[in-house]
């Protein structure tokens, strides 16, 4: 059963974590400030399971800025850029 989880409900921001029986995908990190509270509450979810696939809908700080972090604690998960102004 796949789980679908909003993250960023404390600064209205925009990142969320699909969660399924295989897979892990994350949409739009969010923000730089609250990249390491999103990694948190990122393991909080999934324990130590990678996440496989970081998607940017587009390139606006809130939703690219913590990239960085996210591929500092998964260095493997795969970037897709899915707007138009990401390519």
């Amino acid at each position: 059963m796949s789980q679908f989880y909003y993250l960023n409900d404390e600064i209205l921001g925009s990142c969320h974590l699909a969660v399924g029986e295989k897979n892990t995908a994350l949409f739009d990190p969010g923000m730089a400030w609250y990249g390491e509270k999103t990694v948190e509450k990122i393991k909080e979810i999934i324990g130590d399971r990678p996440i496989d696939a970081v998607f940017l809908t587009h390139s606006h700080y809130d939703h690219v800025g913590a990239l960085p972090v996210i591929k500092k604690y998964w260095p493997r998960s795969e970037e897709r850029r899915v707007g138009k102004e990401c390519r």
